[in-house]
């Protein structure tokens, strides 16, 4: 349980929770077989990273799909303090993940384990946290309601 998606991309996954926040237009259907298609071409593969990389680099393709779900998320959410704060927590946990590896590429690649990586300098882990969640306040602070363009179901126009 060291390596996958949610290690890399938290916020992204949660988002997949903004498929069930109204009800599924042909987009929405769209996306979710883009993903679903990936993910099991991903899963099937004998090499989990998809060749000499960091991280799960055959499901990047696969991540775009998964940001219709993260807006609606964004959109439902929009008023609530505290799962704004969840939400940039998760995009801080997935920034930290790539600064400690892009800080440390070679022993990043060979050894690939997520809580190695961070545990190996905290230092730079802890900047990372800091850095990556203040990014992600930002980012959602700037995201408002006109500024969230979804397209309506089919009769709700």
């Amino acid at each position: 349980m060291d390596r996958g998606l949610l290690w890399f991309a938290p916020l992204l996954v949660v988002g997949m929770v903004g498929w069930w926040a109204r009800r599924w237009t042909a987009l929405d259907g769209a996306a979710a077989a883009a993903f679903v298609g990936y993910f099991a071409v991903t899963a099937a593969w004998i090499d989990w990273r998809g060749g000499a990389c960091y991280g799960p680099r055959l499901l990047v393709p696969a991540l775009p799909a998964l940001a219709l779900p993260l807006a609606r998320l964004v959109a439902r959410t929009r008023s609530s303090p505290r799962w704004r704060a969840a939400l940039a927590a998760l995009a801080a946990a997935g920034f930290t993940v790539g600064w400690c590896a892009a800080l440390d590429p070679v022993s990043s690649f060979w050894d690939s384990r997520v809580p190695h990586l961070l545990a190996k300098n905290a230092p730079v882990t802890l900047l990372g946290l800091a850095f990556g969640g203040w990014l992600a306040w930002r980012a959602l602070q700037r995201v408002g309601v006109a500024e969230v363009a979804l397209p309506a179901p089919p009769g709700n126009a």
